[in-house]
């Protein structure tokens, strides 16, 4: 019989067919195999391939390049989605800027013919710059940006690369244009550490995300880490979704660790909306958001808390789960900062905190779904909107208490607000 190193020369032998060619693909939606009014959106392909080998990803062992379909088929694929009157789009490409000049002129076609659709995108960062960050803010989209980890080392494990200046100069050209984008996050990685994940979220935090994806690293069979796995130190599950369980680096107890911190971010800041006021709030409390989330999840595993209308809550056992409805996230962020504002005496930044959390909260769910609410503040609301509200010891120290009942509602410019 022949022995392993046999059989992998073997397998390395094999020839592999040439992919199709995108210009002789049919598309499902042209010719009518799927559908894409029967489900609301759409899974859009725009190309085939990726240029980067990461690791742990199935395109690492691919051709290294991209396949772009026919501007033809798009455009005639758009003018359908536009027909259809459809919500949302979700594109497929694995890095949809990775090039520049064809990413540009795909986003002015989408601004004409689908102004009312709502993107998805994959993006690198080191391929945006101003010019890019303007197109993509100007259509209805978000961008979801894989970081991954803040430590060039770690990611150098995985064939991945980082130049951290450049990264954080291309994602303030998205904050600069009101572009809406999100972070991904690994944890468990090869030769990372718990404290490493920590200064990640903090690196990552920093740049005003306004949603920050956590996942713990997944050993997938056919990758280019599969093959090197354990020689990296990983144990990982054989049965999907093959997660990493032990890590030389890593422990299983450290993982757990992330995993609870990683849900207590997700529910608190992402789930919570929190981005606009989040790091002004955090600043008077001397926390980097790192340690300002684990005391959130002990927070919620101390908390028993059920509230009416509450989809889940904390089970039996302290367990936290995934999501919370909205009205019960906002609840436990205003308790949670109150708390913490209590014990660092910052009592007299307390109403301009909660008064934040409740009308930024208003205004992200009006965005979101069109509900209107009545607020009552205890600054004005104008106030509460300017810039001043950044530094909290300065607008403490400078603006008037002003009880305020404001009315939060759709307009066609989206949500706005009026003083009652």
């Amino acid at each position: 019989m022949p022995n392993e190193k046999d059989l992998t020369q073997a397998q390395q032998a094999l020839v592999r067919a040439l992919p199709p060619s995108p210009e002789n693909a049919v598309s499902p939606y042209l010719d009518s195999m799927i559908d894409v009014a029967k489900y609301g959106g759409a899974l859009w392909e725009l190309a085939r391939g990726c240029p980067f080998k990461c690791a742990y990803c199935y395109e690492s062992k691919g051709e290294k390049k991209i396949q772009y379909f026919p501007l033809e088929r798009l455009e005639k694929e758009l003018d359908l989605f536009r027909e259809k009157k459809i919500a949302q789009v979700f594109v497929l490409d694995p890095t949809y800027n990775a090039n520049k000049e064809r990413a540009l002129e795909m986003l002015k076609l989408i601004k004409k013919k689908t102004p009312n659709t709502f993107y998805y995108f994959e993006a690198r960062a080191e391929f945006i710059d101003k010019p890019l960050a303007r197109a993509f803010a100007s259509i209805p989209c978000c961008l979801q940006i894989g970081l991954q980890s803040a430590d060039e080392n770690v990611l150098q494990k995985v064939h991945r690369t980082l130049n951290k200046k450049l990264f954080v100069k291309n994602i303030g050209y998205l904050n600069e244009t009101g572009a809406i984008f999100g972070f991904d996050l690994i944890f468990a990685l090869p030769t990372d550490t718990f404290a490493g994940f920590c200064n990640s979220i903090d690196f990552a935090l920093s740049l005003y995300p306004n949603n920050l994806e956590l996942f713990c690293l997944s050993v997938l069979p056919g990758t280019a880490l599969a093959e090197t796995a354990s020689e990296l130190g990983l144990k990982w599950q054989k049965e999907p979704p093959y997660q990493v369980i032990d890590n030389a680096t890593f422990p299983a107890s450290d993982i757990e660790k992330a995993r609870n911190l990683s849900r207590a971010v997700n529910i608190f800041y992402t789930q919570g909306r929190a981005v606009p006021w989040f790091l002004s709030a955090l600043k008077p409390l001397k926390m980097k958001p790192s340690a300002f989330f684990k005391e959130f999840e002990k927070f919620l595993r101390e908390k028993h808390f059920s509230s009416a209308g509450s989809s889940a809550a904390i089970a039996e056992n302290g367990a936290v789960p995934d999501e919370l409805d909205i009205g019960t996230i906002e609840a436990l962020q205003k308790d949670f900062v109150a708390k913490l504002y209590k014990q660092k005496h910052l009592e007299k930044l307390s109403n301009l905190a909660l008064d934040l959390i409740a009308f930024h909260g208003a205004l992200s769910r009006c965005t979101a779904d069109g509900t209107e609410s009545t607020l009552t503040l205890h600054y004005h609301a104008d106030d509460l909107m300017s810039e001043y509200a950044t530094d909290f010891r300065f607008f403490a120290e400078n603006a008037k208490v002003m009880k305020c009942r404001v009315k939060v509602f759709a307009s066609k410019y989206g949500a706005d607000y009026k003083i009652l």
